[in-house]
């Protein structure tokens, strides 16, 4: 067991709001790890109304060693804050490694840091690790895994289609080094979500080191979750969707268009997927838009899932698909 009163190798950086129901689940997953390493555990609760923040002082008192909590007054996210980079990340002692989890997903191997800690250290090349996850909804567990591969495997940039699938890296998995977000690019405060840039960044940076144990359960659209908020609220999938492609332009940038046909093609998929939400006369200006800058740089198949979406937009193109296999 490491001494815990040594300066620490990794930080677990965990952000929550509202997840009275399930913060237990994460904070026991982060207190049960057996490491050969010291690590700290700090924890941004988003100015909770439902008991959160009351658990995680509970915890801190019992571990004190290990938990620091940052306790908002006020929501920062309704305030445009970002709370990964604006208010957590800035809490963190200078550790070598970061692994992330937000409040309502939880680990599940007591020696996941570990695993992950060695992988990194015996693989210098790679600047993240990631791991397949259960999901849980609505309670139950789910018997289907998502696995990247089914052996441990080094997983390179030629790879950035099956890598940025959500399915194939949760926030729960990931395992960063700390030293390629010491100084975060501007943009990356005014991104929609948190972990999709962090990933690009991760893969612009590196290798990524996948291991094929499952380590930890992504819970699927609980209560006071990003994505339950989005998907029910218009106006937020319209601003969602306009920051996201903005999002990819920027970082087509930072990258130097290392992935600029990937970055075209979602970009495409963003804007196709916000003019359903528009007016007609403001749909027809962003299809001639997309034409002319997005559309041409895609692959066929992409192209032809996006043209799907243009004209079936109620129909999900891997429905459609399935069906045409059928006949």
């Amino acid at each position: 067991m490491a001494n815990l009163d040594q300066k620490p190798i990794v930080s677990i950086a965990c952000m929550t709001y509202n997840h009275a129901l399930y913060i237990r689940d994460a904070l026991d997953g982060f207190v049960m790890q057996k490491t050969t390493f010291p690590f700290e555990i700090v924890i941004h609760d988003d100015a909770s109304t439902d008991g959160t923040t009351d658990i995680i002082r509970e915890y801190q008192r019992k571990y004190p060693h290990l938990i620091r909590a940052v306790i908002q007054v006020e929501n920062q996210y309704q305030k445009g804050v970002k709370p990964f980079f604006s208010m957590t990340f800035p809490q963190l002692r200078s550790t070598k490694y970061i692994a992330l989890c937000e409040g309502d997903d939880y680990w599940i191997d007591p020696y996941k840091l570990q695993k992950q800690y060695e992988a990194l250290e015996n693989n210098p090349d790679c600047s993240l690790c990631f791991h397949p996850a259960k999901v849980e909804k609505n309670k139950k567990v789910l018997d289907k895994i998502f696995r990247f591969s089914e052996s441990n495997s080094k997983c390179t940039s030629q790879s950035i289609y099956q890598l940025m699938n959500a399915n194939y890296s949760t926030t729960a998995s990931l395992f960063i080094k700390r030293e390629f977000i010491n100084i975060p690019p501007k943009w990356i405060y005014t991104t929609p979500v948190g972990d999709l840039p962090l990933k690009l960044i991760y893969l612009f940076h590196g290798n990524w080191y996948y291991i094929n144990d499952v380590m930890s359960v992504y819970r699927q659209n609980s209560l006071e979750s990003w994505s339950s908020r989005v998907t029910s609220d218009t106006l937020l999938k319209i601003k969602y969707r306009h920051k996201k492609i903005y999002m990819y332009e920027h970082f087509n940038y930072y990258s130097k268009h290392t992935f600029n046909q990937y970055i075209k093609e979602q970009q495409s998929f963003q804007i196709i997927k916000l003019a359903q939400y528009l007016p007609i006369t403001k749909r027809l200006f962003y299809f001639r838009i997309f034409f002319k800058r997005y559309f041409i740089h895609c692959r066929m198949m992409a192209q032809f899932k996006i043209l799907m979406l243009m004209f079936l937009p109620k129909l999900e193109h891997f429905k459609l698909a399935k069906k045409l296999r059928s006949k």
